[in-house]
């Protein structure tokens, strides 16, 4: 198993407009190999591993203001931003708080805000909490449980889980520190009033089978922002990246 690092991983591949890769809550930044490789083709992305997850030390506190200093402490000074689930809560914030350094913004299966409200279409608390519980009890369980979830129905499922499964735990488990400072970002943040207020042009993809992200969740954006497009892949999930590779790539080149 690789070793965690002091300070921030990252990894650079490719050549060209820079783009830089955030990913989702519990994960690190392998879950994008096979996508990121292909997006270096087009693009010079960086991969980072959030404080706690993967091959990066903790750092407190696990918030947004401290996760933005990381970053642009260590990422590239202007570029497009992609985030993934609780990254696209990073990369919105960074864009609205720092927007000298993000060109364009792509969203996936993420948004503004988490957690469903009476006005605001998102996944209830008792789900999230559950969710929360199991990774905190047994994480490599509970991260198997999570991907044959989001992958049924998809071609090959029990393959692709297997060696998704298999890739992701060939790195430490997250720091429990850096679990719950996730979860309360989960929880706790809303960034309508940032999107509403955002001058860079946004993309969302989401997918229309996603048990945690809902579809409606791009229309409730739109009401915000007339700079937000959006993508819904019908036969997709939680991952589109990683089950329609070929479709999110088009709709991020033709993006940017």
């Amino acid at each position: 198993m690789l070793k965690r690092r002091q300070g921030l991983y990252t990894q650079t591949l490719g050549q060209g407009a820079d783009l830089v890769l955030i990913h989702g809550w519990g994960m690190h930044s392998a879950v994008w190999e096979d996508f990121a490789t292909r997006l270096a083709r087009h693009f010079r992305v960086t991969l980072v591993d959030l404080p706690g997850h993967g091959r990066s030390g903790y750092q407190a506190p696990f918030s947004l203001e401290k996760l933005s200093d990381i970053l642009l402490d260590a990422l590239p000074h202007l570029a497009h931003w992609l985030g993934w689930s609780m990254g696209a809560l990073i990369a919105l914030h960074l864009a609205y708080c720092h927007p000298t350094r993000v060109q364009r913004l792509v969203l996936i299966a993420g948004g503004p805000r988490f957690l469903a409200d009476e006005d605001w279409p998102g996944m209830e608390p008792a789900l999230l909490q559950r969710f929360a519980d199991d990774f905190a009890s047994d994480y490599a369980a509970s991260l198997k449980r999570f991907l044959l979830l989001q992958n049924l129905g998809q071609d090959q499922a029990n393959v692709f889980h297997k060696q998704l499964a298999e890739r992701l735990l060939g790195y430490p488990s997250p720091e429990p520190a850096a679990l719950q400072g996730g979860l309360a970002l989960l929880k706790h943040t809303d960034l309508r009033h940032c999107l509403a207020e955002l001058q860079q042009p946004v993309l969302q993809i989401l997918g229309a089978r996603d048990r945690l992200a809902s579809r409606h969740l791009g229309e409730a954006m739109q009401r915000l922002s007339s700079r937000c497009a959006v993508h819904v892949l019908e036969t997709a999930g939680h991952m589109p990246f990683l089950t329609h590779p070929d479709e999110v790539l088009a709709l991020i080149r033709d993006f940017l």
